[in-house]
């Protein structure tokens, strides 16, 4: 159809020529050679566009992510500071008026104690996502028997326990021996515990077990409070994430503690039926006694 338009346009030599419509063909050819070229130089300038665009993007999430890093990291040493002068401050009025004090102080000084322990667990976790995010936490690890980091974590939640007329039972009769970093490791079974606290009413039973099998180590601590969605067994692993935005909280220890424990290793999850109660499961490699890394 092309052809047919062109051809009448052409001079009468050529129209005559027995190469007309080899040149017509050409003609042809040429012209939709220039518009592709067209179209193709057209899409190149569009996708450098694009391009500069999605760089642009990048670099500002780039900023925008550190500028976050940062933020947390300032907030979290900021508080340290501060957050340690009041506990030495709470201790010291303790033992200068233990045997002076009303009950009514005593209960004051409790709850000052309980929040304090409180406060402390939140800046831990946000100083570890920092530096868990950053690349920047390093293990020291040693051989250390898991039963001794419990104890010091029962030690640590147990006023937060005795705040919901909770109970807090061990069944370890055997020696858990892993090799690992004892203070990231505590702070992975002081996150679990207080979960169980946080999420569990009043008068829950929490208990933690352990014990050794084939060339691993299993912990375990379960409660028989409302129990844990389906749908939410992985998300609750998530940073920010909570089932129970009355718990308090801020949604970070259990992903913390995954963190931690995938650093060692190994691997954390939850079982649980609603209304049943749940059970975390802490799972890392044995060690034998001595060991060194």
């Amino acid at each position: 159809a092309l052809a047919a338009i062109i051809e009448p346009t052409l001079p009468l030599w050529v129209t005559n020529s027995e190469n007309a419509r080899e040149l017509v063909t050409r003609l042809i050819v040429l012209a939709l050679a220039g518009t592709g070229t067209g179209i193709l130089r057209r899409r190149l300038v569009v996708e450098r566009e694009m391009a500069r665009i999605a760089r642009d993007q990048a670099d500002r999430l780039e900023v925008r992510e550190q500028l976050r890093e940062d933020y947390i990291s300032s907030i979290s040493h900021g508080l340290r500071t501060p957050f340690t002068a009041v506990r030495a401050g709470v201790g010291m009025i303790e033992t200068s008026m233990d045997k002076r004090m009303t009950p009514e102080e005593r209960e004051l000084l409790t709850s000052i104690q309980q929040n304090a322990d409180r406060v402390n667990i939140r800046i831990n976790d946000l100083l570890a996502l920092n530096q868990l995010e950053a690349g920047a936490l390093r293990l020291d690890r040693r051989p250390v028997d898991m039963r001794d980091l419990i104890a010091d974590a029962i030690g640590i939640v147990h006023p937060l326990i005795l705040e919901k007329s909770q109970t807090l039972e061990a069944d370890l009769p055997e020696p858990l021996q892993t090799l690992g970093d004892t203070r990231r490791l505590e702070q992975v079974i002081v996150n679990v515990l207080d979960n169980a606290h946080q999420h569990t009413p009043t008068g829950t039973c929490i208990t933690v077990s352990g014990k050794t099998t084939a060339g691993e180590i299993l912990l375990t601590v379960s409660d028989d409070g409302p129990g844990v969605p389906t749908e939410e067994h992985e998300a609750i692993f998530q940073r920010f994430h909570s089932v129970d935005t009355t718990a308090g909280g801020w949604g970070l220890g259990l992903a913390v503690a995954r963190a931690i424990v995938e650093l060692h290793g190994g691997q954390i999850w939850v079982e649980s039926l609603p209304g049943r109660g749940a059970a975390f499961y802490v799972r890392l490699p044995a060690c034998k006694e001595g060991a060194r890394e």
